[in-house]
């Protein structure tokens, strides 16, 4: 049996809910770990997109674009581009076309995304307001993430997202308010029991956090029995274990704080969901006649988002380290980063973005 990489796996995907539309070089870019070129060719081909507060496309494409930004280190185009996302959220612009689009073809639904999408965009725009030191903003995004959780169908879901109320812990302590750190890295511990890194101990006393993230973002695919239906799916290959070594010893796995396909399962059916399979009862029923006025499910989706954020914490010797990612489930694969540095005072937060490249060497 023959077996595709994930990049491979995300083209013949893609391929298929679009159909023999041409894959735009930005997803190219992105599945192969070329952030920089990413960012520039999304910027160039989806120039209209971007500005356009009205296009059914806005959000979609300045969170993607924002994925290559963070990940080219480029953070304040990532923060330029989820401001003009969250500026759309939050304000109700393209409401009456998303109400429209329950009724109407899907096609022209102005997308602004699944609850786990949303939550998404709020905690990216957080950790790179985290990462330029402006902690009261970082607090405000944090913290509408988790008040966009709250909107999850299954109570028991609401506030399962350990890496929001993760970094939270973390703004809460520089913000030195010890009281509300207490209190968000024990909700980060009740989402994500067992994770050995959720304690007051490590947040008050490690000096190296380093974030993982790991796969590819849930896909949508249309029904094959009713094309108004869509269903998330996860990549065919999903993330793996992350063994951290530092300057050549295994410091420990590192551990799971959220799965953003488990995320957006959680969800329950939303509005377009309850209207989508009003459509597909329709045209069971009557046919041809109701297929003329309905639509095929939307299967846009932020797929650029990691399948899994992982955290691996340690109190080391301040100066610079060689960081390497070990898996063992994927014989052969690595990476390292070299210069990582530890502060004589302080925190270094570092963000990994892990492709599976075999034997691969990160020069940071």
């Amino acid at each position: 049996m023959v077996k595709l990489s994930n990049a491979i796996w995300f083209v013949v995907l893609l391929l298929g809910a679009v159909g023999c539309a041409s894959v735009p070089k930005y997803r190219i870019s992105f599945e192969n770990g070329e952030y920089p070129a990413c960012l520039k060719q999304i910027n160039d081909t989806e120039k209209k997109a971007i500005e356009d507060q009205e296009g059914k496309d806005h959000v979609l494409v300045n969170i993607m674009a924002a994925s290559c930004a963070v990940y080219a280190g480029d953070y304040k185009a990532a923060d330029a581009h989820l401001g003009k996302a969250t500026e759309v959220i939050d304000t109700g612009i393209g409401e009456n076309r998303g109400r429209a689009s329950l009724v109407l073809w899907e096609s022209a639904k102005y997308f602004k995304g699944a609850i786990y999408e949303r939550q998404a965009i709020y905690y990216y725009r957080g950790l790179i307001n985290f990462m330029a030191g402006k902690y009261d903003k970082a607090r405000a995004s944090f913290n509408n993430s988790l008040l966009t959780d709250k909107q999850t169908k299954e109570e028991a879901a609401q506030e399962d997202n350990a890496a929001t109320f993760y970094m939270l812990a973390q703004t809460y302590k520089l913000l030195n308010d010890e009281q509300n750190a207490r209190i968000a890295i024990e909700k980060a511990n009740e989402a994500s029991s067992g994770n050995p890194y959720l304690t007051e101990d490590h947040l008050q006393n490690d000096n190296l956090v380093i974030l993982i993230e790991k796969g590819g973002g849930p896909l949508k695919i249309k029904d094959s029995q009713y094309p108004q239906i869509s269903h998330l799916l996860p990549r065919p290959e999903p993330a793996v274990l992350a063994n951290v070594f530092i300057d050549g010893e295994s410091q420990g796995m590192a551990s799971s704080l959220v799965n953003w396909y488990r995320q957006g399962q959680s969800e329950g059916l939303s509005e377009a969901d309850k209207a989508q399979i009003g459509k597909a009862v329709a045209v069971q029923l009557f046919g041809n006649l109701a297929r003329a006025f309905t639509g095929e499910a939307d299967t846009r989706v932020w797929d650029f988002i990691p399948d899994t954020i992982s955290v691996f914490s340690a109190k080391m010797e301040k100066g610079p380290h060689t960081i390497t990612l070990k898996f063992p489930e994927k014989e052969g694969y690595q990476e390292t980063h070299y210069y990582i540095g530890v502060p004589e005072a302080g925190v270094n937060f570092v963000l990994l973005r892990n492709r599976y490249l075999k034997h691969s060497t990160i020069k940071k």
